[in-house]
């Protein structure tokens, strides 16, 4: 899956769990330079995210239930603006 990102162009790539160092090293040999790769706790992650997001970005938070990754998406929705609000309001 991470040389799959790296040559879809994909511009930052957030892991989180001990097996995800192969999705890591598949992106970094597809090209993906070793700063667009974050490895981390998901409050890391959810940290980073809205640092980088900017208006128009997609964000694909992919897991298993197991790993409940919907914290990554309750975290980033109150840091993220909804810009789709906004302009309902405009």
């Amino acid at each position: 899956m991470g040389r799959t990102v790296a040559e879809l162009g994909i511009t930052r790539l957030y892991l989180f769990g001990p097996l995800s160092r192969n999705t890591r090293a598949g992106a970094l040999e597809g090209g993906m330079a070793e700063k667009s790769v974050f490895h981390g706790t998901k409050q890391e992650i959810s940290d980073q995210i809205p640092t980088y997001a900017r208006p128009g970005d997609w964000i694909l938070v992919k897991g298993s239930r197991g790993m409940a990754m919907e914290t990554i998406i309750d975290q980033c929705k109150s840091a993220i603006p909804d810009t789709h609000r906004q302009l309902e309001k405009d």
